[in-house]
């Protein structure tokens, strides 16, 4: 399963390119100096089972879900200059297939201190399935 999930994660090239670059150009950006550098790693993992994921009243419909989500942050502080990465990916697997999702959020910060001001990018990639009902 975590190979599927690293799998499906490569299909996203472009935009980890994108933050990838974008993280590298703050790097230069930042003076020669001290710096700290975060790392965070997770991953949950949920089991569950509902006996109506569509909330209708009639034909109702029971499944079992497990739920694998493996989240990253990375961060790099000088006295300038921030940046920050932070990934979650949701892998919903359940009984009956129609009901998988794949969710993805990864959001960029960059900031930079002046002497009497400051200047701040974010960007960001939220992908979300959702389910129908009445």
């Amino acid at each position: 399963m975590l190979l599927w999930c690293l799998n499906r994660m490569y299909r996203r090239q472009r935009l980890i390119k994108f933050f990838f670059a974008a993280s590298c150009t703050a790097l230069f950006i930042a003076k020669a100096g001290a710096a700290d550098y975060a790392a965070d790693f997770a991953i949950d993992s949920e089991a569950s089972h509902n006996d109506n994921i569509r909330l209708v009243q009639r034909d109702k419909t029971a499944v079992n879900k497990y739920d694998l989500s493996p989240k990253l942050t990375l961060g790099i502080n000088t006295e300038t200059n921030k940046l920050e990465l932070d990934t979650t990916f949701d892998f919903n697997r359940y009984n009956r297939s129609e009901f998988n999702s794949d969710d993805q959020n990864i959001a960029l910060a960059l900031s930079h201190q002046f002497e009497n001001s400051s200047l701040g990018l974010n960007a960001g990639y939220l992908h979300n399935s959702t389910l129908s009902s009445e």
